[in-house]
């Protein structure tokens, strides 16, 4: 290979590289058909007033974690935040429901997971899911405040005023790069097979209830913890399991980790003052098998539910100068020496 198209393979593995890492340890999948149709009312057996029905057509591609966020990359993002923060870091709002903290002989702080949790799916306010996002956007950045508070949601209007109104900003704001999925975003990711052009019940792919049970228990296969956690092991707690032992139950898309382990947010208000539509199931949780399904929706506080976070981020695009130099590394002669 000449010296130019070395030079040139070089830069293009760079950029590529520079490409990779904006995927921040997350495995994404991108969810297409764009322009896909609603949820009809078949698909909710005939309910209009289920949460679901005419929902779940986007009109973009997108991408979506595979999975959730963990404890450990929770508390990462926390140990980059805390500089900026004047609240009690002890409390189960900031530190999360897995998540603990001590005092360093310097005067920081340190945190880590409960035992056994640092691979749980984390369970956090809506409003630090949002900080982690803004944080994401901003490319993990922490030279300031602004970096945690502002890029996709303002900060800023997280409060309820003396009238009981809540102002938080839960539409992202133009250009962000990462987000909390809207309803839609997330039914569709859960539920909708482009192979078929239909929406399943059930998050396996399928209109049939989850096979409940431990993922080491014999044929037929498990998958979903379901209620069993907390008939085996009471001291875990609600969520108490880790992500993805059930790889094999998957969404049409390859999304894991929907029943069975922490309900996601959403970004989408209800009906509620102050609430958000959750999507999945909580591991232990003995009702798991109707938050499950498609026609069911739970909702959850802006400001005191700990719940799970899966992400919605932007297709990336092949950047031009990544493109020009691997079209000009394919034009290359090459010599053998």
């Amino acid at each position: 290979m000449s010296r130019p198209a070395c030079a040139c393979l070089a830069a293009c593995l760079f950029l590529a590289s520079l490409a990779l890492a904006q995927d921040y340890d997350f495995q994404w999948v991108t969810v297409g058909a764009p322009g896909n149709r609603a949820v009809n009312l078949d698909e909710v057996s005939g309910d209009r007033y289920s949460p679901a029905y005419n929902r779940g057509s986007v009109a973009y591609s997108y991408r979506i974690t595979r999975s959730k966020l963990d404890v450990n990359q929770y508390l990462q993002f926390l140990t980059a935040y805390t500089p900026y923060y004047t609240g009690d870091v002890g409390d189960i709002k900031y530190v999360g429901y897995w998540g603990k903290v001590r005092t360093k002989d310097d005067g920081s702080y340190e945190f880590f997971p409960r035992t056994g949790a640092g691979h749980y799916g984390a369970r956090i306010t809506w409003e630090m899911a949002a900080r982690y996002v803004n944080w994401l956007h901003n490319d993990k950045r922490s030279d300031s405040a602004l970096c945690f508070e502002q890029g996709v949601y303002d900060t800023s209007t997280f409060y309820r005023d003396a009238n009981g109104v809540y102002h938080h900003q839960t539409d992202p704001s133009p250009g962000a790069k990462f987000w909390i999925p809207n309803l839609d975003e997330w039914i569709k990711a859960v539920y909708y097979d482009p192979k078929v052009e239909k929406y399943w019940t059930r998050p396996n792919s399928s209109d049939r209830w989850l096979i409940e049970g431990l993922p080491t228990s014999p044929e037929p296969l498990t998958e979903t913890i379901g209620h069993t956690l907390w008939e085996t092991d009471q001291s875990r707690g609600l969520g108490g399991w880790n992500l993805g032992q059930y790889p094999a139950t998957q969404s049409p898309w390859g999304l894991i980790d929907v029943s069975g382990t922490a309900r996601d947010f959403t970004s989408n208000r209800t009906q509620y003052p102050g609430e958000v539509s959750l999507g999945g199931s909580m591991a232990g949780d003995v009702l798991y098998f109707f938050d499950d399904m498609l026609n069911y929706r739970r909702t959850a506080s802006l400001m005191n539910s700990l719940e799970g976070l899966r992400i919605a981020a932007v297709v990336p695009s092949p950047s031009t100068p990544l493109a020009a130099l691997t079209f000009f590394l394919i034009v290359t002669p090459r010599r053998c020496r």
